[in-house]
């Protein structure tokens, strides 16, 4: 566990980083509390704090894979990219048929500018899941960088050998002159600008005219002035419209510059829409039956934002929230009982969407102890992925998703 992570953040998790789990009950849910606890530092970008928690968890779970796929991604956000590789490597050990272990070994074979490496991570994934756009989008962009790459290992700049100019050696020249010397005024000339020494060495020069003038003063010629004259600066005419296209932005951002639009109004707003309506039943014979509800969807941190950059657009999410439940129990006898509790969901991004897999979500109850006979079944409900209720929750989310691609 020398992934780093300081002092500070290790003392703050002491609690949960020295305990030896005695049983493997005690083990599970240690290893989900310090899971927790890494997605936490993730989500604040604390990510050496992440990457020694989620180093710890590994030692007590090796073979949780979304325990390696986690810190490969912290790995890979501290630029750790090699290590980011070998943590990706290890979910393709675990399970082969894992898109996202691809995927992890493809962002880090990017950082290492292994495009050709990335490239097949890439194909991998949508081998698995031929739907997933956000690896489609990412082996394109890869595939572009990659040739870039190439062109610029071929071209072979020539080496310009610049020629010295040749030395020039002047001789003294011994003038004779059958009038031996020069007339008496220029004699008094030469005198005279002795005297009044040489101008260009003190910042002066000499016009064509005659005028001395300092070397910082610019005298503009006439066809220089006739070409200013020419490119006055022009008024701008209020009539003139620019109609911003859809796809490019905004009407002042013709240009195609970047631009980012705030989503998260009505993103938040859509969310708790969806999700709170979700619901489902459970139905075990001679025991009775299970409603799950959405009591309220809380705690909503993030944004979603729609980018423009030279003509392209983008769409981004990341949150995380609370999605607090309620398990209504009608027993075939005796009396009904409601538990609840809160389904924390650490990373609603774009990229986790993409993967195909099922939300991470962490299971928390509430008077856990009051469900009694119906605690086994309430927990098949809403722990994993692919829980009766995690599934509903699940699909309220993707329909979100598909909204949100669709603005």
């Amino acid at each position: 566990m020398n992934q780093g992570g300081g002092r500070l953040a290790g003392a703050q998790h002491n609690d949960v980083l020295t305990v030896e789990p005695q049983t493997d009950d005690e083990r599970e849910r240690l290893v989900e509390e310090i899971k927790r606890r890494g997605n936490a530092a993730f989500k604040v970008r604390s990510l050496p704090e992440a990457v020694m928690l989620y180093s710890r968890a590994i030692e007590l779970h090796p073979k949780m894979i979304a325990l390696w796929s986690n810190r490969s991604m912290a790995q890979a956000g501290m630029g750790k990219f090699k290590e980011a590789k070998e943590d990706a490597e290890e979910c393709i050990k675990l399970d082969e048929g894992w898109a996202k272990g691809y995927y992890r070994k493809a962002q880090a074979c990017s950082g290492l500018k292994d495009f050709e490496a990335a490239i097949n991570c890439y194909e991998n994934v949508l081998k698995i899941e031929p739907n997933n756009t956000a690896a489609a989008r990412e082996l394109q962009v890869t595939k572009e960088r990659h040739q870039k790459q190439k062109d610029e290992a071929d071209k072979q700049p020539e080496q310009e050998v610049e020629k010295l100019p040749e030395k020039s050696f002047v001789s003294k020249k011994i003038i004779t002159d059958s009038n031996e010397g020069k007339d008496a005024n220029s004699k008094d000339e030469s005198k005279t600008k002795k005297k009044e020494g040489d101008l260009s060495m003190r910042g002066y020069r000499t016009l064509a005219d005659g005028r001395k003038t300092t070397f910082f003063n610019m005298e503009r010629t006439e066809e220089e002035l006739k070409l200013i004259g020419e490119n006055k600066p022009q008024k701008l005419e209020s009539e003139t419209v620019f109609e911003g296209n859809a796809k490019e932005g905004s009407a002042w951002n013709v240009g195609g510059t970047f631009e980012e639009v705030d989503l998260n109004s009505w993103a938040t707003d859509k969310l708790r829409e969806l999700v709170e309506k979700t619901t489902c039943k459970v139905e075990e014979n001679g025991l009775g039956t299970v409603t799950f509800s959405v009591k309220k969807l809380d705690d909503i941190e993030g944004d979603a934002s729609k980018t423009f950059t030279r003509g392209e657009q983008r769409k981004i999410f990341d949150f995380s929230f609370n999605v607090e439940w309620s398990a209504k129990c009608e027993p075939t006898e005796g009396k009904e009982v409601d538990i609840s509790g809160v389904l924390f969901y650490p990373e609603f991004s774009g990229d986790a969407a993409a993967s195909g897999d099922p939300f991470e979500a962490e299971l928390r109850w509430s008077r856990r102890e009051s469900a009694g006979r119906f605690e086994k079944i309430i927990a098949s409900s809403l722990k994993g992925g692919n829980s009766v209720f995690r599934v509903a929750v699940d699909k309220s989310l993707r329909q979100w998703v598909a909204l949100f691609n669709e603005r």
